[in-house]
């Protein structure tokens, strides 16, 4: 703020507060009133820290923001009780408190707010006998014909008689189920069922009228129709909607259910919002979600629109639909079944990860981190917020994650752990499929940043969201107020009964409203004690270095049992956790105390991988420098976790491997480890040539791959298998002359492992290498198109298409280089005939493709290699294309 600015607001601000008789600045220049200069440095404090709310560009032209600064001003000035006032005091930490208070006031006041009994949904009659019944009888007229098409000639059927339409429905279920499942007479019937079906639900269509805040009706029909779950829910879809639907409807000709079924996208009547009634009648519930959605707002998520409304004298939510998809879309679990012994009901998951884009190696880097809403999940503690099936949040523009369904607990059902993430604390329950809080693994899937970030975030806005829970019950006191006063002077035993009814119903709300603000406040007063003790030397970031360093600690997996890809190292509950960090100011380290023995093998891998200070200075404690407390990293120890090739690692260290190997429950995981020992024995040798070193890779992981197929637990060859093919990548690379290494072949590698395809990359480069094309038009085109594809992905759908498109062109350049190789080969014997045998057709050709080492084999020369690609050579007389001939070609690439 410039300086002319500064002195009009303090000007107009001081002669605006002083009383008879006003203040002049006659004979007084301002700069030199006593504490301006306190005065102007307020203002810009204030403007640095508050100029969304203060906005001083707008201050001295509208009142409203004017009034706000001249509150703001005023709360922090102490000043005389004469008039003109004189000055002696100012606190800038009173300002802020003040404008934080009216940053609260615009914050809550955005939000949906609670006194619901303001806001009643009523049935449009009007509208009903009117646009709706015409297009009832519209959609009828066009229904009709079809329907009576497979009715009996005789049947007096009337589409508008509910009877009528329900006795065909049930007969047409009845013959469907007599007959073969997706036999043509059971598709013809559940055709048929489908048109019968619509038109039941087109007749009980219903005009209703639904409030909006801050004011307003929105219109909607409601629609028979299940939209899931176990909660009681009402199906609506809004009344332009309709009538587009069912105008369409009207003005397409039909004949046969199976035109109506194929045109049925076009007309289709489909859910848009819903009105979530209180599930088994316990009103609570709904102002608990209400609640919880405005929690996710004030703490920034990206939620859904909700307003609580009256609906047939309840209180009940209504939730326009956004377009988003659900989260099971995206991710999986193990399948677990229900019931005891033989008695199992259905099934549901848990230990869900995200899904990857393409082989399996990569976690998905196309999906936002969830850690940030770590902080909603433990506020709410709702062990149902994912859900079994994954279907309680959802992602916006397949990236980011979406709240709703989400429900505040009174009781506390979900702690915290050192690892931050959430633990089931409700006993017995804890251990049952509905309190251990299924599928959260994929928020505690999330970053450490991120999750200790949500937390902080937190712990400050518990002053807010107390605030809005306050501001619920002093609403309802209001209520429960001017309830009584109208009980009163009630006028019929009726009045009286209704108005008893809602005060019963509006005390038990303001209860439940003060429980859940006492809750809240409980759950976020022990955040602080899943951190290590610490002094006030310690701040945030040296807390979080800590937790990363205890979670390293305990020897992270990157795969799942089944070999799934988690976004960040995980770990299960830590069983030695840190107790207490102390600055060593002298000797520029930090002293970290753990409750138990710390293991010295991983002291000594993350000496390996960087942290060349830490040593243990007894069996529970440590010391690690400044520096390299504030360097670790949750991938510190794994470099197959970054985005890039690393050149100065060894993916493939032998004590690495072993230590790693720790962390999964794996039978063969000792015969995975000497596997990758006799690959580098081999890889190491200087003297053994290309094709030897190349026959190592594809061998090695093809053994790689039989253990990650036979195995139980699939974790560590997963593990293995993605250190396996950074170690490949760097190895090729130095097969090629530097002076001939393309410029765009890390940039490429980075692409295909963002989009999940290492494995296919690497192909490519063997037989770029092989067929001595690393420099050639093909393989230059290869890594062009790679980093052009890659690009074009921007969230999960997309990066799935094009994942798939880097898959296909691999194949495609790999069959290039086959046939660049083939034909050298062919031309060597004229005679020789390329047999294809996806269509098994001979022909003397110079197309091909395949390639690798030719065998005799009862007259045919048949490609063995891992460069095999669906076919065979013939030859009638062998000649130059025996065995030898063929690996001396090969050597001399």
């Amino acid at each position: 703020m410039h300086d002319i600015q500064k002195e009009r607001i303090i000007k107009r601000f001081l002669q605006e507060i002083s009383t008879y008789p006003p203040f002049s600045f006659s004979g007084h220049p301002l700069k030199k009133l006593s504490l301006y200069k306190e005065l102007a440095q307020c203002l810009d404090a204030l403007e640095s820290t508050y100029g969304d709310l203060l906005d001083f560009t707008k201050a001295e032209e509208y009142q409203e923001q004017w009034d706000i600064l001249v509150d703001v001003l005023q709360a922090g000035l102490n000043k005389t009780a004469d008039s003109p006032h004189s000055l002696w005091a100012v606190d800038i930490q009173l300002m802020h408190r003040q404008a934080e208070m009216w940053r609260d006031h615009f914050i809550l006041n955005a939000l949906p707010q609670p006194d619901y009994y303001h806001r009643k949904t009523y049935y449009e009659a009007e509208i009903q006998s009117g646009d709706i019944n015409l297009l009832i009888e519209k959609s009828r007229q066009t229904m009709i014909p079809i329907i009576r098409s497979f009715l009996p000639e005789e049947s007096t059927f009337d589409p508008a008689n509910h009877q009528d339409v329900e006795g065909v429905i049930c007969a047409l279920k009845e013959q469907r189920e007599a007959t073969v499942p997706n036999s043509p007479e059971a598709v013809t019937l559940q055709n048929q069922l489908t048109l019968m079906e619509d038109l039941d639900k087109i007749n009980q269509l219903t005009a209703i009228s639904i409030p909006a805040e801050p004011a307003g009706h929105l219109l909607y029909c409601t629609l028979t129709e299940n939209a899931g779950g176990i909660t009681r829910k009402i199906s609506l879809i809004s009344l332009a909607s309709l009538h587009k639907q069912l105008n369409k409807l009207h003005n397409t000709k039909l004949k046969t259910p199976e035109d109506y079924i194929q045109e049925r996208k076009n007309y289709r009547l489909g859910i848009e919002a819903i009105l979530k009634l209180p599930k088994h009648g316990d009103i609570k519930e709904v102002q608990r979600e209400a609640l919880a959605l405005n929690f996710s707002r004030i703490l920034g998520l990206d939620t859904t629109r909700s307003s609580i409304i009256t609906h047939d004298g309840n209180p009940a939510l209504f939730i326009p639909f956004d377009d988003i998809k659900l989260l099971n879309e995206f991710a999986k679990g193990k399948t677990y079944k229900t019931g005891l012994g033989f008695f199992y009901s259905q099934t549901y998951e848990n230990y869900s990860t995200i899904n990857p884009v393409g082989s399996g190696l990569q976690f998905n880097m196309f999906i936002d981190d969830f850690g940030h809403s770590l902080g909603l999940f433990y506020l709410c503690s709702d062990t149902d917020g994912i859900g079994g099936y994954i279907q309680n949040k959802g992602l916006k523009n397949s990236r980011s994650l979406f709240i709703f369904d989400q429900v505040v607990m009174p009781k506390n059902k979900l702690g915290l752990d050192s690892r931050l993430s959430l633990q089931p604390v409700e006993f017995i329950m804890m251990h049952t499929r509905h309190g251990q809080g299924r599928n959260r693994s994929l928020i505690e899937d999330s970053s450490m940043a991120s999750k200790f970030d949500s937390l902080m975030d937190l712990l400050s806005q518990e002053n807010r969201l107390c605030k809005y829970v306050i501001r619920t019950a002093n609403l309802h006191q209001r209520r429960i107020e001017w309830l009584e006063k109208e009980l009163e002077n009630a006028s019929s035993p009726e009045e009286n009964r209704r108005i008893l009814e809602e005060l019963t119903q509006i005390r038990e709300l303001k209860e439940d409203a003060l429980i859940i603000k006492n809750v809240i406040q409980e759950r976020i007063k022990k955040i602080p004690a899943i951190f290590p003790q610490h002094d006030d030397q310690i701040d945030r970031i040296e807390i979080l270095k800590t937790l990363i360093l205890e979670k390293l600690l305990h020897n992270p997996i990157l795969f799942t049992d089944t070999g799934r890809p988690y976004k960040h190292p995980w770990t299960y509950r830590h069983n030695n956790s840190v107790t207490e960090i102390e600055k060593k100011p002298e000797d520029q380290v930090f002293l970290i105390t753990f409750n138990y023995t710390i293991n010295p093998q991983m002291v000594e891998f993350l000496k390996r991988k960087g942290s060349h200070s830490i040593r243990l200075s007894s069996y529970r404690s440590l010391e690690i420098s400044y520096d390299d407390l504030l360097a670790l990293t949750e991938t510190i120890l794994y470099p197959e976790m970054e985005a890039t090739l690393q050149y100065d690692q060894n993916y493939l260290d032998q004590e690495d491997l072993r230590q790693i190997s720790e962390a999964y429950n794996g039978y063969n995981n000792k015969m995975i480890i000497e596997a990758i020992d006799r690959y580098l024995e081999i890889m190491a040798d200087d003297t053994s040539p290309i094709n030897e070193k190349t026959d190592m890779i594809t061998g090695t992981l093809s053994t790689i791959k039989d253990h990650l197929n036979t195995s139980k637990n699939k974790g560590f060859a997963s593990h293995v298998l993605k250190k396996l093919h950074f170690d490949i990548q760097l190895r090729l690379q130095r097969m090629i002359p530097p002076e001939s290494m393309p410029e765009q072949l890390n940039s490429s590698f980075t692409a295909a492992l963002k989009l999940d395809r290492i494995a296919e990359f690497n192909e490519v480069l063997i037989y770029a290498i092989m067929t001595g094309q690393w420099d050639s038009k093909t393989f230059l085109s290869f890594l062009k198109n790679c980093m052009t594809i890659s690009a074009g992905a921007t969230n999960h759908d997309e990066a799935l298409q094009k994942s798939q498109e880097i898959a296909d062109l691999a194949e495609k350049t790999v069959l290039q280089f086959n046939q660049t190789l083939l034909l050298q080969l062919i031309k060597k014997n004229k005679e020789a005939k390329l047999i294809d045998k996806n269509n098994e057709l001979g022909k003397s050709t110079s197309e091909h493709i395949g390639t690798g080492t030719l065998f005799p084999e009862e007259g045919t020369l048949k490609i063995t290699s891992i460069f095999l690609k669906g076919c065979q050579v013939l030859c009638t007389e062998p000649g130059d294309l025996s065995e030898k001939g063929i690996n001396h070609f090969k050597n001399g690439l």
